[in-house]
């Protein structure tokens, strides 16, 4: 069996989507999921920053849209989508596509209880 990957959980766990973790898992082909879950709020201050630090300067117009709680897909998406944004000719809506594809893969939205 291949040694655990540097980061991963070194025995299998399953995540709550049921997917394996750890060495079995990955040594049966199963998908690796390890999402942080953090709150709506604390994503989109993660999303608001990291979109300020990689947009092209000359649009000062675009603003990152507001996470928010989706049932996921299937066993390995994140469980949280974002509002369209608009086109932008400095290319901003690119940058969002990249940044989602990115954080995607590291962080899941608490679900907020309902009142």
């Amino acid at each position: 069996m291949p040694a655990p990957e540097r980061g991963t959980p070194a025995r299998d766990q399953t995540t709550r989507h049921g997917t394996k973790t750890g060495a079995f898992g990955r040594a049966r082909g199963d998908a690796v999921v390890n999402r942080k879950a953090i709150s709506s709020a604390q994503l989109y201050a993660i999303l608001d920053r990291e979109f300020k630090a990689l947009r092209r300067r000359e649009c000062t117009n675009c603003r990152i849209p507001l996470p928010y709680f989706r049932r996921p897909p299937d066993d390995v998406s994140a469980n949280w989508a974002i509002g369209t944004p608009t086109e932008c000719p400095h290319g901003c809506h690119v940058v969002i596509a990249e940044l989602l594809a990115k954080l995607w893969t590291q962080y899941d939205i608490e679900p907020e209880p309902v009142q």
